[in-house]
């Protein structure tokens, strides 16, 4: 059963309390949206990882040894190396992705031991 009363305002009182209900939930909805644009924003800011191309004969890679493309790397960034033999020991002292061309053929022989 509703009630209707009236208020000094000679206004129904119900009425007043659903159109603040509904003032209410715009805000609450654009409350929402705000702070998913922030986070989605806020994703965005340092997200992009960069990948190194790393190759023995020069080419159109970045550089020619590992450990040039490791000191230039941040955090999340993926070195892909090309094939070929490398004659150097890597120091890696970040979080990356180091990815060869073909398990075979990318050797990096660190100090002549032959590591693959």
């Amino acid at each position: 059963m509703r009630r209707w009363y009236i208020n000094k305002y000679n206004q129904i009182t119900e009425t007043r309390i659903a159109l603040r209900t509904e003032l209410c939930s715009h805000i609450l909805v654009v409350l929402t949206l705000a702070a998913a644009a922030v986070l989605v924003v806020g994703a965005g800011v340092g997200a992009a990882a960069t990948t190194w191309y790393v190759d023995d004969d020069g080419g159109a890679a970045d550089y020619d040894n590992i450990q040039d493309a490791v000191n230039a790397a941040s955090d999340g960034d993926m070195i892909f190396v090309h094939s070929g033999i490398y004659n150097e020991t890597a120091i890696v002292d970040r979080s990356l992705t180091l990815q060869g061309e073909n398990r075979e053929a990318t050797i990096i022989d660190a100090n002549g031991e032959g590591l693959r």
